[in-house]
């Protein structure tokens, strides 16, 4: 029994999978190098309250509204491409389950790192603003803890999109042979 159901595969034939695969990926890893950029941008301004949009709002509709649905995209279309053209991933070229091994990294990197970073960072946004004694500071600037695990996620957001990359690159360049 396969995992997944077979009229799943046959809803669209194998170059409309392709153009959802295509455009699924695209806005997944734009999203992720965008927001990686942006955040970069957040981080240089040490502004709190800019800081505190961008952890504390955006990733709640960036992550639900976007990023997730083009990953779900990517993998369905993935899947069913893989199907249609191979009979399943088993069978599949190596560079597709390099494909596959990429984006199983991708996805233990960004919820062990990004996750984890985004909850502390909230937590240290509330303390700030309970530190803060009026609404005129606001756009205190931000230093020591907070500050530091803001530095540490640059890296790490590095380590994302190098991450998207390499995905790209095992799908274009199929380096494992087909």
């Amino acid at each position: 029994m396969r995992p997944w159901p077979s009229f799943l595969f046959r809803a669209l034939n194998f170059s409309q999978w392709s153009l959802l695969h295509a455009i699924s990926s695209m806005i997944f890893g734009g999203t992720i190098i965008i927001s990686a950029l942006i955040e970069y941008l957040v981080v240089r301004s040490k502004k709190i309250s800019v800081i505190n949009f961008w952890f504390l709002d955006v990733p709640k509709r960036l992550d639900v509204n976007v990023v997730l649905p083009a990953l779900a995209g990517v993998i369905v279309s993935g899947v069913a491409q893989s199907n249609l053209r191979y009979g399943g991933l088993a069978t599949s070229p190596k560079y597709v389950v390099g494909a596959c091994h990429v984006l199983s990294t991708f996805g233990l990197w960004w919820g062990i790192t990004d996750l984890t970073s985004q909850r502390t960072i909230s937590k240290l946004i509330r303390r700030y603003y309970d530190e803060i004694p009026d609404y005129d500071e606001v756009n205190k600037l931000v230093d020591g803890e907070l500050l530091a695990i803001l530095k540490t996620r640059l890296a790490t957001n590095l380590v994302s999109c190098l991450l998207v990359m390499a995905l790209y690159a095992v799908m274009v360049l199929k380096p494992f042979g087909k």
